[in-house]
């Protein structure tokens, strides 16, 4: 395969794994958001915000 290609793609699924991440988020209830697993965990709204930080250093490091 093509690097260049290689990356468009990457770069293509990663944004639609955003929005579709964003579509499930919205229809989700503040108390589906916070509720807490059963055997311990991170709730949505903390997996959530974990994945945004991530990608937050990673566009700043210029890699999203």
């Amino acid at each position: 395969m093509n690097a260049p290609q290689d990356r468009a793609g990457a770069l293509r699924r990663y944004q639609e794994g955003s929005q579709h991440l964003e579509q499930i988020v919205l229809g989700l209830s503040e108390a589906d958001l916070n509720a807490k697993p059963s055997r311990g965990g991170w709730t949505i709204r903390q997996i959530v915000h974990h994945i945004e930080r991530i990608r937050a250093i990673l566009r700043e490091q210029g890699n999203a």
